[in-house]
């Protein structure tokens, strides 16, 4: 089985050299209306896939070797979940977020893992 520090080398530096993507990835699943039709490859229902979403799911799915997932069954569960009033409230989210501070507060383990990842994805923890 593979360390937390060999799956952070594998995907740390595709993070970091496509920041953008993450962006645009992140923006697509907040605003899923903010896809233009020139940017949207295909809709699982109502939900688009955007070009940059394929863009970055590639290149995280080609670090991690993986082949199992994809695009279109993560938009079937989100479709699914916004029509069964699955998706958490902006109170939710912020509780979750306030959890995980803690988390990071607390346990040393928690801490140098998210550390690792951030260091190794040219991020941190304000960015």
């Amino acid at each position: 089985m593979e360390s937390l520090d060999e799956v952070f080398d594998r995907i740390g530096p595709y993070i970091k050299n496509h920041r953008e993507l993450l962006s645009v990835s992140l923006k697509s699943v907040e605003d899923f209306n903010s896809i233009s039709d020139d940017d949207c490859v295909a809709k699982v229902n109502n939900v688009p896939i955007s070009i940059a979403e394929i863009e970055f799911m590639k290149g995280l799915k080609d670090a991690f070797e993986e082949r199992n997932s994809s695009l279109v069954d993560e938009k079937v569960v989100f479709d699914y979940a916004m029509k069964n009033d699955l998706i958490p409230s902006k109170s939710e989210v912020n509780e979750f977020i306030t959890w995980e501070k803690d988390s990071y507060e607390s346990d040393t383990e928690y801490q140098k893992g998210v550390n690792m990842f951030c260091e190794k994805a040219g991020m941190s923890l304000k960015s």
